[in-house]
């Protein structure tokens, strides 16, 4: 049923700014469900305005993660620069999925000064198990080269050593995508 939901998904969204307050409503309401979260959240994000951000804004501060995850994604939507303070703060969420989304949605809105928050969350000891890297690692070092910021180039040059190839190769991406220059770690294989 995945086109009759996209179907249902789009006439809501059509429907506009009118939507917005039963929207809102189902996003906070502590009884919906984690998908009527998401789709609220989402739905949102594609109408936007005012009432949409704040009410996206306040979700990043919510219990739930799906509300947490689903106002990253509804503000990586509506890439409104009012959202970079609050997305920059869910870097250090405690929950991994929303660091990995909100590193994604500060690529994406590619603010440089955002470099410093992706630079600071990246070595947190929550983005390690074990002394090995985990993804969303992968996520920050991808969203720094996004910012495009040249204060990001240490971060990323310390990282080229990783034990988590994944991590070297999005560095070399990342450097690349700042730099302009092409780097290529031999020892590390064609990718």
């Amino acid at each position: 049923p995945e086109p009759v939901a996209q179907a249902h998904f789009d006439r809501l969204v059509a429907i506009g700014k009118n939507a917005l307050p039963t929207l809102a409503l189902v996003y906070r309401d502590p009884g919906s469900t984690d998908f009527e979260n998401w789709v609220s959240a989402r739905a949102m994000g594609r109408i936007g305005g005012e009432g949409a951000v704040n009410t996206l804004i306040e979700g990043l501060k919510a219990k739930r993660i799906i509300m947490r995850l689903g106002a990253v994604s509804g503000l990586a939507m509506l890439k409104d620069d009012r959202s970079v303070p609050p997305l920059e703060k869910a870097l250090f969420d405690q929950a991994m999925t929303v660091r990995a989304a909100a590193a994604d949605a500060l690529g994406g809105l590619g603010t440089r000064t955002s470099s410093k928050a992706l630079v600071e969350s990246l070595n947190l000891p929550a983005n390690y198990h074990q002394g090995q890297s985990l993804f969303v690692r992968e996520h920050i070092v991808l969203a720094l080269g996004n910012v495009g910021s040249i204060a990001g180039i240490d971060a990323l040059v310390g990282v080229l050593e990783d034990s988590d190839p994944r991590i070297a190769f999005a560095a070399i991406r990342s450097l690349t995508q700042i730099t302009g220059i092409t780097y290529r770690d031999r020892s590390m294989g064609e990718q």
